[in-house]
């Protein structure tokens, strides 16, 4: 997958995956954008190498409705453009890191939530 030097886009959500996710490689991508592995098998935890330290470039992650434990990594504070972070439906413990937590993060969530209302941007992320 490294290799893949100009990819932008991975989807593979619904195809039945399992193991867990190959952090390293994926992260390994410098121009992914996109990366869709929601609908699957999958299980440990969210690979903390997802988040390259030169920079991550992810704007979408959906791995919901998959077997995935442990937390969300402190890392993924890196992912400063991320707009679209769809992580429920696993065993997900602890906090999402507050640093994500922002009304550019998932904003579509409090559509139907009047204006004035008190809104936990940490809610979009993890209900």
């Amino acid at each position: 997958l490294s290799r893949m030097t100009s990819l932008t886009t991975l989807s593979l959500s619904d195809n039945d995956l399992s193991g867990t996710i190959p952090g390293e490689e994926i992260g390994g991508i410098a121009s992914l954008h996109y990366l869709y592995l929601d609908g699957n098998h999958l299980m440990g935890p969210l690979p903390e190498k997802l988040a390259r330290p030169e920079g991550a470039s992810l704007l979408e992650l959906w791995v919901q409705g998959n077997a995935l434990s442990g937390t969300v990594p402190s890392s993924y504070v890196r992912f400063t453009g991320l707009h679209d972070f769809y992580i429920d439906g696993n065993k997900l413990t602890g906090a999402v890191p507050p640093a994500m937590c922002g009304p550019e993060v998932n904003a579509d969530f409090f559509d139907a939530v009047p204006p004035g209302v008190e809104r936990n941007y940490c809610d979009s992320i993890a209900c």
